[in-house]
């Protein structure tokens, strides 16, 4: 499939299936799935398939920019899915040392332009999303105080004070 952008811009979920990006004088936010949702797609694509569908990214006098989730969303996939029995704790653990291999794979082209693949959200969002959580219900004080620590860090720390949360 291909999304086409030009003298425009772009926000949206970018998706675990083949897909092509082309992006022109435009710009394209798009947040990652959650380690959670890329965990459990895996799963669905069985044995046979090993590898995640590429995507590919065509950025000319553009800038395209891949988020990653903010922690509220991190942590309330994972607990969803603990909780629905999608998968355990343990699955979780080993999907963790292969993270890349779930991962979407990506790869672009990039002109006279900006792609930035690894943003994480701002101090801001992220504090916003934990607090609307928090207030909601939906993240204990237990769990939105562990997250917190977490800000502004990367993969391992990240996903590491995730699962710790998730436990408390």
């Amino acid at each position: 499939m291909i999304h086409f952008c030009m003298f425009s811009g772009h926000e949206g979920v970018l998706r675990s299936e083949r897909k092509t990006y082309i992006t022109i004088f435009a710009g394209c936010e798009l947040v990652r799935p959650t380690i959670a949702k890329r965990f459990i797609a895996t799963k669905q694509r069985g044995e046979e398939e090993v590898a995640p569908p590429p995507v590919f990214f065509l950025s000319l006098f553009a800038g395209t920019e891949i988020k990653t989730p903010t922690l509220a969303e991190e942590f309330l996939d994972l607990r969803q899915a603990l909780d629905s029995r999608a998968f355990t704790l343990e699955e979780w653990d080993r999907a963790m040392a292969e993270l890349p291999q779930i991962d979407i794979s990506i790869s672009s082209l990039t002109l006279f332009a900006g792609f930035s693949e690894c943003e994480l959200p701002t101090e801001t969002e992220e504090i916003d999303a934990l607090a609307l959580q928090r207030h909601l219900g939906n993240i204990t004080d237990s769990a939105g105080q562990i997250l917190q620590y977490a800000i502004g860090q990367r993969q391992a720390e990240r996903t590491a004070t995730i699962r710790r949360a998730a436990v408390a």
